[in-house]
């Protein structure tokens, strides 16, 4: 074909269909910088030539030049506004940009134009799902294979919604479906083992993990996160001899597999090795820079060891320690909270809110400690998921009883301060407050003038009055022992997907081939 249209071009360097064709031609050679060039050539002869816009922004985006394809598509755009594989570019540009939330407008405009156009179904679907709108995303893909059912990504994409919205047993059956399609694709089996361990059948998931393993060594391909999954199931069976043997394995295949390096760690924090624990965490951090789980967890055996360290009999001396190592825990997660404030990272930095919390209070600065546990609580009320509720309830739970006993036994908050400031719940104390305060009122000057009052005796009125007043002077606030707060690293489940939702890839080979010339 190139041939063909190079032997046109020469005859006629201007004919735009030609060129055009050459610079799809070579697109499919992924000559995308050749291709560039021929797109550039047409549109230069003619700036308003959509085909040439398109051909040029998506191989743009193959060239991973995002913010210059984006330009050429809203060029596109600003022609043609219906022009649905400009919108489709655009928004896919967008998206690689991580702005998610506009890429979505755009998909939503173009299926409002053509409501039978597949990609933008497609990329609207990953769009939502990539920002947690995981009814949306399903919504867009059951849509677009109504018009493609044939299109294996979007099944896997449409299973891995339905497990992040908690409906396990119809991710099992859509799974199920596209393994028979795909007998033996390991990543599918991983997933399914995922889902039965969480509708709790623990047996059927160690075989289904074994038998991906299996299929992975017929296939002479390892596969080091099976088996680091396969060791996080045992992990949390409480196998830990199982849990050991399968990380040897996949840090045999790959010795910088972060989660096997983590695993190792959390196992000998089990067995309260805490020396060889921040040995493994130290591993995973250089294994994966950037990473903050090691980090956190690294931070988190620290302080374990620093709170069972007795190799100090002196006390100042080892009063001077860990004042200073707890400086040095409190700079770390600082310095974490500034990093961590995509909204998409929400668990992890409540996570890391709560353990500054802890710690500010443990270095005895309890305005700051009560200002970043209240930061924690607000976080973990803004966009929970099914998948992750549980684990956020739990950082949630934690940093309120801290934040609790900061406020009434450390900050000494006085009880007009408990009952109109509390840092927890405040209007609906607030409230309780006022309505008290009403019904003593109403108990104590009211009677003779209300009918149904005026028959109950003046001794049970002054009786309900001072019971009442008894809820205001003792609130019942829950007194918790600082020893007895215990702090746990509240980390997103470890085992998870190894099957990354599929990206927009061939959505784009279609587009390029079949819709550049519309």
């Amino acid at each position: 074909a190139l041939k063909i249209f190079e032997k046109a071009t020469g005859i006629d360097p201007s004919n735009l269909p030609a060129l055009n064709g050459k610079g799809i031609a070579l697109y499919k050679l992924k000559k995308y910088k050749e291709a560039l060039k021929i797109f550039e050539k047409a549109t230069g002869i003619d700036p308003s030539n959509l085909p040439a816009l398109n051909g040029k922004g998506i191989a743009l985006y193959k060239l991973k030049k995002y913010k210059e394809a984006l330009k050429i598509f809203e060029k596109a755009t600003g022609i043609d506004p219906s022009n649905l594989p400009a919108l489709n570019g655009k928004g896919i540009a967008l998206y690689k940009l991580k702005k998610y939330k506009e890429a979505l407008k755009i998909f939503e405009k173009a299926t409002g134009i053509d409501p039978q156009y597949p990609p933008a179904w497609y990329n609207k679907g990953i769009s939502s799902e990539n920002i947690e709108k995981y009814e949306d995303a399903l919504k867009a893909f059951d849509k677009f294979l109504k018009l493609n059912s044939k299109y294996f990504a979007a099944w896997c994409n449409k299973d891995v919604v339905l497990f992040n919205l908690g409906r396990h047993r119809e991710a099992l059956e859509v799974l199920e479906e596209i393994i028979e399609k795909d007998q033996n694709n390991v990543n599918l089996w991983n997933n399914k083992a995922l889902i039965l361990f969480n509708l709790g059948r623990h047996k059927e998931a160690l075989e289904t993990l074994k038998k991906a393993i299996n299929k992975d060594q017929k296939s002479n391909k390892k596969h080091d996160m099976l088996h680091a999954n396969l060791a996080e199931l045992f992990f949390l069976l409480e196998d830990l001899v199982s849990a050991s043997n399968e990380i040897e394995e996949a840090l045999t295949i790959n010795s910088l597999n972060t989660s096997a390096l983590i695993l190792k760690g959390r196992i000998k924090t089990e067995e309260k090795d805490y020396s060889s624990a921040i040995e493994h965490f130290e591993e995973a951090i250089l294994s994966d820079l950037g990473n903050p789980m090691p980090l956190l967890w690294n931070i988190y055996i620290r302080y374990l060891n620093l709170e069972f360290d007795s190799t100090s009999r002196i006390p100042k001396i080892r009063k001077k320690n860990y004042k200073e190592e707890i400086g040095i825990i409190i700079r770390k997660l600082e310095k974490m909270n500034k990093l961590y404030r995509n909204p998409k990272e929400r668990e992890l930095r409540a996570c890391i809110l709560y353990f500054l919390g802890y710690f500010y209070y443990k270095n005895t600065d309890m305005f700051t400690a009560k200002e970043r546990l209240e930061e924690c609580i607000r976080s973990t009320s803004k966009g929970e998921s099914r998948k992750n509720m549980r684990s956020k309830s739990l950082v949630k739970e934690r940093a309120q009883k801290l934040l609790e006993y900061i406020w009434v036994h450390k900050m000494r908050a006085s009880l007009w301060q408990q009952w109109l400031f509390s840092p927890l719940n405040r209007w609906r104390k607030r409230c309780i407050f006022f309505l008290i305060l009403f019904s003593v009122f109403l108990f104590l000057f009211l009677p003779p003038l209300i009918p149904i009052l005026s028959s109950i005796s003046p001794y049970i009125c002054v009786m309900a009055a001072v019971v009442l007043l008894s809820f205001i002077f003792f609130p019942g606030i829950q007194r918790i022992i600082a020893e007895g707060v215990e702090v746990e690293l509240c980390s997103p489940p470890s085992f998870e997907l190894f099957l990354s939702p599929i990206g927009m890839e061939p959505i784009i080979d279609e587009l390029a081939v079949e819709e550049i010339f519309s």
